[in-house]
């Protein structure tokens, strides 16, 4: 399954997050708490998925973070937020970009995890 990185500033949520990729067999290579070590990270590390938090601690936020990681590389990103409305209006029809709105299910995470890679989900 997908290498996939974590930019999310609450462990609880990382850890919840990690849980549920795992029972869908994906490997999470790396989490990020803040959008500059997840800029660092992601170009370094080149996973094949992002699932990013939009509010994030530090100086840039989680769409600022992606503007800065597509600069280096094209991967897809799973916006992780409480407003989806707002982060859509941001974000527009950006190529590879998606929305998951918290709380979600792990049901709701794979059927966006297979619409990023282009696939219809089991």
């Amino acid at each position: 399954m997908a290498r996939i990185f974590i930019v999310e500033d609450e462990i609880l949520i990382v850890e919840d997050l990690k849980n549920k990729l795992r029972r869908l067999g994906h490997n999470v290579v790396a989490y990020a708490t803040t959008g500059e070590a997840a800029v660092r990270k992601v170009t370094e590390m080149k996973p094949e998925l992002v699932l990013m938090d939009v509010r994030l601690r530090g100086e840039i936020n989680g769409i600022e973070a992606v503007r800065r990681i597509r600069e280096a590389l094209d991967v897809p990103v799973v916006y992780i937020t409480a407003h989806a409305k707002a982060v859509a209006d941001i974000i527009g029809a950006q190529r590879r970009q998606f929305c998951l709105t918290k709380p979600f299910t792990v049901g709701q995470l794979e059927s966006v995890i297979a619409v990023a890679f282009g696939s219809e989900p089991c």
